[in-house]
C-alpha cells in the first residue's frame, strides 16, 4: 500500500506541475474539456467525475482498492489491487521483471546455466534470455547448436525430411528446441490396403505370385516387404528338373521313395575307390542344384554316360559326412545324348563362398586354380587330402583338394604345387569342402617348388639310395654318377631304382662314418623343375648292418598323452634311418643308434610336455642306462629312451608301424577300442599299406578284399582294448606274448606292463 501512495503522490505533483503552467487541458488531445469535472466523448473520466466505475469493473483483472482518474482524463489504477501489474516498471508478485527492473538479476544469476550476456524483461514480466550467452538457448527463436528447431524457428525443415517416414502434415517445434511431428502424415504402407504406388501392403498381393511378378521365376512363395515391395526371397527362378533335384536333396533320409528325376543330365561319372561308392552326378542348371547318385553305373541298363539326359525314379536316399545321395534308384532311361557338360561348369576360383554357403556348392560341376598349402595326408580309405587356397579363399583349413592315393602317387604333389582343377563335381565331409579328382584328366600341374634332396641312407657297403621330393625325369640322369659327388668316395655309377630315388655305386664305405652326398645341376623333376641349391645334399652314415626289431609292448591310454611304444632287437645292427608311424604321422626317425639282440628301445610320446619329461630327457644312444632312472624318472634303465615330440596318441584305434632306413616295413601292429564301429581315416590308411607289405592278416592268415581294413573290418581284425589299459606306466599294457611274430591279433594278449624286460612267454633270442 506505500508503493501505490507513492505513485499517487507522484501522479498529483505532475498534476499540479501542469495547472501551473496554465494549460490543464494540454494532456488530452482528444478533448480539450479534459479537467473541467465532466466526463466528454473520449474521456474515461474527469476529476472526480468516474462515470460510476471502480477498481473491480474496468479491465485489468483488479479485485478492489481506489479507482482515481488520472490528468489526462484516463482511469488510475495505480490504488487499485490484484490486478496485473505488468509494465508499471515495478517488480510486482509474479514477475520476474518489469521493464528495467531486473531486480538486481543478470544472465548469471538466473536459471539456464548462462555464462554472461545482457539480461533484459520481457513484454509479459519474463526475463528475456535472448543477449545472455553460453547457456541453454531453447527458446530463444534462433537455431542453437543442439536444437533441431526453436520456436518457429524450423530450419528449413518439413515432415518429410525429418525421421519417421512421413509423407506430409505441419511439423512443430517442441519445448524442448527437438521436432514435434504429431501433425505429421504417416505412410499408409502396413494397413493392409494397396494404396498409391504400393507393390503390396501385409498380407495383400493384388492377386499377384512369384510367376507375374516378372524376374523370370518360375515358382514359389511370394510375399510383403515392410516397404509394400514384393519380397521374392521365397521365390525360385529353377528349372522343373532342378525343383525336382531339390525335391529329392530336401527329403528325409530313408527307403519306399518314389522321387521321380527328369531332364537330368549326367555330369560325372565316379568309379569306386578305397572305401567311396561308385557313381555319377546329376544336374540341370549351371548353378545347381546337382545330386550324388549312390549306385554303381554298371549295375544299371542302360549304363549312364556324361552328357546323357535320364529320367529314373529315386526309392531311397541317405547322407553321408552330411553329402546327401540317391542310395538306391529304379527304372532308369536315357532321354537324349550328347548334352554339353560344359555348360554346366561352374569357375569357382573367385568365389569367397565355397566353404561358408557348401550346401550351394555340393555335388555340382566346378573348375577352378587353386595352390597347395599342407601336404597330403590320409582322407579316407585309399584317399588323400590337402588344403588348398584359391583366390576367393586364400585361407581356410576347410577348404581342400581329395585325390585317390593311386592317382596321387603319379603326380608327386607337395605343399606350394599350383594345379588347375579341370571339372568334377564338389564333395564333401561335413563341413570341409573338397575339390575331388578321380580321373587323370581331372588335373593338370601348373608348377610346383625346385626339386629338394629329401635324404640320403647307405643300402649296401658300396650303394647309396638318395631320395628327392619327387619324381625324376630319367632323361635327365647320368648314369655315371657324376651329378652326385660324395667327399671321401668314389662314385662309379647312377640309376633310378624308384621315381624319386637314385641309387649310386660308391667305393667301399667305412661302417658308421658320416658322409655327405652333393646333386649337381642338371638333374630335373617330371615338371622339369631344377635342383634347389638350398637343398641340393644331405648326410648318411657309412653302411652297417640293418638290426630286425619288432614291436614289443604299447600303451596309448596312458594321462597326459605320455604314451608309451617298446621295441625289441630280434637282431642286432644299425637302427639309423628307421622310423616310427602312427596312423599317417612319423612319430620319430633314429639317427646314430645301433643295438645289440635283445636290446629293447622305449619310445616315450609327447616330450613336450613337463608331465611326459620332466627332465627334458634326450634321447640315449651310447647304451640303455646312459641317462639312469636316478636323474631322469621317466627312464627304464633296461632300455634305450627315447622321446617323441608327437603330443599323444588315441585309445580308440590305430595302425603302429616301424619302417627301415630305406623305407621297408620292418613291423605293425593294429589296435582298438572295439569290436566294430568305425576306424579313423589315418588308421586304415596305414593298416591298409602294412597289410600290402605283408605286415598284418586276418587271425586266418588272409587279407580282406578291397576296401580292407575299414570300419568294423578294422576293428574285427586289431588287438583290443586299447581304451581298457591302464592309465600309467606301471599299469596293464598290451604286449606280445611269444617270441613269435604271426602278423595278426593272436601275438597280443593285455597284461600288467613289463617295460624293458621280457614278456610273459618270450625267452631270448
Amino acid at each position: 500500500m506505500k508503493k501505490l501512495m507513492i505513485l499517487l503522490v507522484i501522479s498529483a505533483f505532475f498534476g499540479l506541475s501542469a495547472c501551473d503552467d496554465g494549460d490543464k487541458k494540454s494532456n488530452n488531445t482528444n478533448n480539450a474539456d479534459c479537467g473541467n469535472g465532466v466526463i466528454d466523448t473520449g474521456e474515461d473520466c474527469d476529476q472526480t467525475a468516474l462515470g460510476g466505475a471502480d477498481c473491480t469493473t474496468i479491465p485489468g483483472g483488479f479485485t478492489g482498492g481506489t479507482l482515481a482518474c488520472a490528468a489526462d482524463c484516463t482511469f488510475d489504477t495505480a490504488q487499485c489491487e490484484g490486478g496485473d501489474l505488468c509494465g508499471n516498471g515495478a517488480l510486482d508478485d509474479g514477475e520476474d521483471c518489469d521493464g528495467t527492473a531486473l531486480g538486481d538479476a543478470d544472465c548469471t544469476t538466473i536459471p539456464g546455466g548462462f555464462t554472461g550476456g545482457t539480461l533484459a524483461c520481457a513484454a509479459d514480466c519474463t526475463f528475456d534470455t535472448a543477449q545472455c550467452e553460453g547457456g541453454d538457448l531453447c527458446g530463444n527463436g534462433a537455431l542453437d547448436d543442439g536444437e533441431d528447431c526453436d520456436g518457429t524457428e524450423l530450419g528449413g525443415a518439413d515432415c518429410t525430411t525429418v525421421a519417421g517416414g512421413f509423407i506430409g502434415g505441419t511439423l512443430a517445434c517442441a519445448t524442448d528446441c527437438t521436432f514435434d511431428t504429431a501433425q505429421c502424415e504417416v505412410d499408409p504402407c502396413g494397413n493392409g490396403v494397396i494404396e498409391g504406388d504400393e507393390d503390396c501392403d501385409g498380407a495383400e498381393l493384388g492377386g499377384a505370385d512369384c510367376t507375374t511378378i516378372g524376374g523370370g521365376f518360375t515358382s514359389g512363395t511370394l510375399a510383403c516387404a515392410s516397404d509394400c515391395t514384393f519380397d521374392t526371397a521365397q521365390c525360385s527362378d529353377l528349372s522343373p528338373a532342378s525343383l525336382l533335384i531339390l525335391a529329392a536333396r530336401q527329403a528325409a533320409d530313408g527307403t519306399g521313395l518314389n522321387l521321380e528325376l527328369d531332364d537330368v543330365v549326367v555330369t560325372y561319372v565316379r568309379p569306386g575307390f578305397g572305401s567311396d561308392l561308385p557313381g555319377f552326378f546329376v544336374q540341370a542348371e549351371q548353378e545347381g542344384p546337382a545330386l550324388f547318385i549312390g549306385v554303381d553305373p554298371a549295375t544299371i541298363t542302360p549304363t549312364p554316360e556324361v552328357g546323357d539326359t535320364v529320367h529314373f525314379f529315386i526309392e531311397a536316399m541317405a547322407t553321408a559326412g552330411s553329402l546327401r545321395y540317391a542310395a538306391a534308384i529304379n527304372t532308369l532311361s536315357v532321354t537324349a545324348q550328347g548334352f554339353d557338360t560344359t555348360t554346366l561348369l561352374q569357375q569357382v576360383d573367385a568365389e569367397t563362398d565355397l566353404v561358408s554357403a557348401l550346401d550351394d556348392y555340393e555335388s555340382e560341376l566346378v573348375a577352378a586354380q587353386v595352390t597347395l598349402t599342407s601336404d597330403f595326408s590320409g582322407a579316407g580309405a585309399g584317399h588323400q587330402a590337402a588344403q588348398v587356397a584359391t583366390t576367393g579363399v586364400p585361407s581356410n583349413s576347410n577348404l581342400r583338394l581329395r585325390i585317390p592315393t593311386t592317382l596321387l602317387n603319379g603326380w608327386d604333389l607337395e605343399s606350394g604345387c599350383v594345379v588347375t582343377l579341370n571339372g568334377s563335381p564338389m564333395w564333401r565331409y561335413d563341413a570341409t569342402a573338397q575339390f575331388s579328382v578321380w580321373s587323370i584328366e581331372d588335373l593338370e600341374v601348373v608348377s610346383c617348388p625346385n626339386l629338394r634332396v629329401v635324404s640320403a641312407t647307405a643300402a649296401s657297403a658300396t650303394s647309396v639310395v638318395v631320395t628327392f621330393s619327387r619324381g625324376l625325369n630319367g632323361s635327365t640322369l647320368l648314369a655315371d654318377g657324376s651329378q652326385f659327388t660324395i667327399a671321401g668316395l668314389t662314385i662309379s655309377g647312377a640309376v633310378l631304382s624308384a621315381p624319386d630315388q637314385v641309387t649310386l655305386t660308391t667305393s667301399a664305405q667305412t661302417g658308421g662314418i658320416p658322409y655327405e652326398v652333393v646333386v649337381a645341376g642338371g638333374l630335373q623333376d617330371i615338371y622339369a623343375g631344377t635342383i634347389d641349391p638350398a637343398a641340393d645334399s644331405a648326410g648318411f652314415l657309412g653302411f652297417a648292418n640293418p638290426a630286425v626289431v619288432m614291436i614289443n609292448e604299447f600303451n596309448v591310454n596312458i594321462t597326459s598323452g605320455c604314451d608309451l611304444i617298446e621295441l625289441r632287437v630280434v637282431s642286432g645292427g644299425s637302427m639309423d634311418g628307421f622310423s616310427l608311424r602312427w596312423r599317417t604321422d612319423t612319430l620319430l626317425t633314429f639317427t646314430g643308434l645301433n643295438v645289440a639282440t635283445n636290446d629293447f628301445i622305449l619310445v616315450h610320446i609327447n616330450s613336450g610336455s613337463g608331465t611326459c619329461n620332466p627332465a627334458s630327457a634326450t634321447n640315449e644312444v651310447t647304451g640303455p642306462a646312459e641317462h639312469p632312472q636316478s636323474t631322469v624318472i621317466t627312464n627304464v634303465d633296461t632300455a634305450y629312451d627315447w622321446y617323441s615330440p608327437y603330443s599323444g596318441l588315441a585309445a580308440t584305434d590305430g595302425t603302429i608301424a616301424l619302417y627301415d632306413n630305406l623305407g621297408g616295413l620292418v613291423d605293425a601292429v593294429l589296435y582298438t577300442d572295439d569290436v566294430t564301429g568305425t576306424a579313423a581315416a589315418g588308421s586304415e590308411t596305414l593298416a591298409n599299406e602294412v597289410a600290402a607289405a605283408g605286415g598284418w592278416t586276418n587271425p586266418d592268415g588272409t587279407v580282406p578284399a578291397a576296401p580292407g581294413y575299414i570300419d568294423d573290418v578294422f576293428c574285427a581284425n586289431a588287438v583290443l582294448d586299447s581304451n581298457a589299459t591302464g592309465t600309467s606306466p606301471t599299469g596293464v599294457s598290451i604286449q606280445r606274448t611269444s617270441n613269435v611274430d604271426n602278423n595278426h591279433m593272436g601275438d597280443w594278449a593285455m597284461v600288467t606292463a613289463t617295460w624293458g624286460a621280457l614278456n610273459a612267454g618270450q625267452t631270448a633270442f
